[in-house]
């Protein structure tokens, strides 16, 4: 059996893939100064302007430490290894910040106990100090008991209505992928802003099975996945979901889920049903193909590692494209051409940067995480600007903002330095001079005009060349 499940596996493959990228893009260390993690398996931010990341280890411990590339240090955020199972894909595997994190300082984790096996859900909050968690701050959303140290699956994301989306792994034993009464092998909604009788959490009332009268479980919003090793939303933008479910013997897939999908696990792997694909029984089933599939190369163990869909400022040939990984061949991007999703590699695998999980800053910018240790951006190659980090680093409080925020940079400039503001399409609207190491900008234009709500971007220029980059979002 094939499975993206011992982690030790994942390591061990090598790189297999040698076509040449179609993307003026690669990968390098983003923070070259920062001492490697171990076994990081998830980065997120906090989206409260801070302009922090996250990276989790699969030990039990999260980290936390200013986005920056010349950043040297990194703070212990939380660790509860102590009781968490580190064995196989058991772990902690997976964050989600509260929408409102910035005023309610609540986080929701997945991880695998030690005694008795279970995989769990929690709630924790951050202490008085922003960088550090209170531990004892953990409340139990729900459990699941698990028997099999494999396909866990698990991703968290809120959505724009929202709610927490949660992928569930089937826990290596196939057949509950298709039971509506069991939460493994699903894609998951549920209330965290409310509870219902007996639980600390509600149902959304439009959930797909909400009512039925068969026992099925009304948390489930979508079903029929093996091991939906991490899926994103596509917001604001689409709002499109997109899953990517490890494959058993033949196929990788990705899928946009809908509400109330059925995605084939265990009687189909991608298109073809399962496991003998001459042998089809699947009526009534209705299931949802995957917009993409490709076939295992040539060993063993490749396996797909879900990303998002790049909405940065900074890489304008994988804007609108979904990234995603294979463990073992590389990164890749994928998008709809008018007629057919087409898929290409953007930059070849190395054997020691074995992908495990994507991440985005605040601004959009898209990382990747290595198994070994590492944290990867991805940057534009086309012109020798981004062929390194950037040497200073922007930032912009409170974002988003209604009457002003404040850009902040790492140190004064005794180079000419201006601050440009651009709209999304492209056309400068304002610009700032940016001496004194922070610069207060209203939100009006150059024509003395207020600009309408939206989203904007800054860039940092100094002696003509572009040094950062910031998102920045105007509500009014």
């Amino acid at each position: 059996m094939r499975l993206l499940t011992t982690l030790v596996g994942w390591i061990a493959l090598t790189s297999l893939a040698s076509t040449a990228s179609a993307f003026p893009s690669q990968t390098q260390n983003a923070f070259p100064g920062l001492p490697p993690f171990s076994w990081p398996v998830d980065l997120q931010n906090a989206g409260d302007g801070s302009d922090r990341l996250f990276v989790v280890e699969k030990d039990g411990r999260i980290w936390v430490f200013e986005n920056s590339p010349t950043v040297n240090s990194k703070t212990l955020f939380l660790d509860i290894s102590a009781g968490v199972r580190n064995d196989g894909s058991n772990g902690l595997l997976a964050l989600a910040f509260h929408p409102d994190y910035e005023n309610n300082g609540t986080f929701f984790v997945m991880y695998n106990t030690i005694t008795p096996n279970l995989s769990r859900w929690s709630r924790f909050h951050v202490s008085e100090d922003p960088n550090v968690a209170d531990p004892l701050s953990e409340t139990i959303l729900f459990e699941i008991p698990q028997t099999n140290p494999c396909h866990k699956g698990c991703a968290l994301a809120f959505g724009a209505d929202g709610y927490l989306y949660i992928s569930i792994g089937d826990d290596c034993k196939g057949w509950p992928a298709q039971d509506l009464m069991e939460l493994m092998g699903k894609l998951i909604r549920i209330d965290v802003n409310n509870t219902a009788p007996g639980l600390e959490y509600a149902i959304p009332v439009d959930n797909p099975l909400v009512g039925n009268p068969n026992g099925w479980r009304e948390e489930v919003y979508a079903w029929g996945f093996r091991n939906p090793w991490r899926f994103s939303i596509d917001h604001p933008e689409t709002d499109r979901i997109f899953l990517a479910d490890v494959g058993e013997a033949t196929w990788e897939e990705i899928n946009i889920v809908t509400k109330g999908g059925n995605y084939g696990w265990i009687k189909m792997e991608g298109t073809e049903c399962w496991p003998n694909p001459a042998v089809c029984d699947t009526l009534g089933m209705n299931a949802v193909p995957p917009i993409h599939q490709y076939a295992h190369g040539g060993e063993v163990g490749n396996a797909v590692i879900g990303g998002h869909v790049y909405r940065g400022p900074t890489l304008p040939a994988l804007w609108g494209k979904y990234v995603y990984a294979d463990v073992a061949f590389g990164t890749f991007a994928l998008w709809f051409d008018g007629a057919s999703w087409t898929s290409q590699l953007i930059e070849s695998n190395t054997p020691t940067r074995q992908y495990s999980s994507f991440g985005l800053d605040e601004d959009g910018e898209l990382y990747v995480v290595s198994l070994y240790g590492g944290i990867y951006r991805f940057v534009d190659t086309s012109t020798d600007v981004g062929a390194s980090p950037p040497a200073l680093s922007l930032h912009a409080h409170p974002n988003p903002f209604q009457q002003s925020t404040t850009f902040r940079f790492e140190s004064p400039f005794d180079q000419d330095a201006e601050i440009h503001i651009y709209n999304v399409g492209a056309r400068r609207v304002a610009t700032l001079p940016a001496h004194a190491g922070a610069v207060t900008w209203d939100g009006i234009n150059a024509q003395g005009n207020e600009l309408a709500s939206g989203v904007y971007f800054a860039q940092l220029h100094v002696d003509g060349r572009i040094v950062a980059t910031r998102q920045v979002v105007i509500v009014r």
